[in-house]
């Protein structure tokens, strides 16, 4: 098992938890560099202090937002393809882009990126009369494994939310003298 599973992780490597890491630190690095350079003027101070008390929370840099979300997006596709690979090597799957689009579906209600499923399950001789005879098994494997991927799925939401935490401090102790 540990071999087939091998073999999908050099096709396609998801994006793992250390990736995560890196990508925070230097998302959290350009964003207090990108903030000390700003000479704000008090009447922006002042507004933002406003916006602080009445609402409880920050004003968010929407584009700043985006790259949050774009890295979680990708930690999120490499948890449910890791999922995939388990699967696929403990069951001994004839995996396709197909079956592992339908499997997602039934795990968590959304697939993830096609171009990702390509390069991790496709091949190039694979037509529509020779798809995988797994294929009815599909039901069985979403009701077999769906516990699985949603532990998954929480265990890593709270992987990143700790490792986003480490990030800042390793940040923010760079940043003082």
């Amino acid at each position: 098992m540990l071999q087939v599973y091998r073999q999908y992780w050099k096709r396609g490597k998801p994006y793992t938890l250390k990736a995560y890491r890196a990508g925070a630190e230097a998302l959290l690095t350009e964003r207090l560099e990108y903030l000390r350079s700003l000479e704000t003027p008090a009447s922006e101070r002042f507004a933002a202090k406003l916006y602080r008390l009445l609402t409880g929370s920050e004003l968010a840099d929407p584009s700043y937002a985006a790259k949050w979300s774009a890295l979680a997006r990708k930690r999120y596709c490499g948890v449910l393809l890791s999922s995939l690979y388990f699967v696929a090597a403990e069951q001994k799957l004839d995996m396709t882009t197909v079956l592992a689009h339908r499997l997602l579906q039934g795990w968590t209600g959304r697939s993830i990126s096609n171009r990702v499923l390509l390069r991790a399950f496709g091949q190039v001789d694979r037509t529509a009369a020779t798809k995988s005879e797994d294929w009815i098994r599909v039901d069985a494997l979403v009701n077999q494994y769906s516990e699985f991927v949603k532990v998954a799925l929480a265990r890593e939401k709270y992987r990143v939310r700790l490792v986003k935490d480490l990030a800042w401090m390793v940040v923010k102790g760079a940043g003082q003298p």
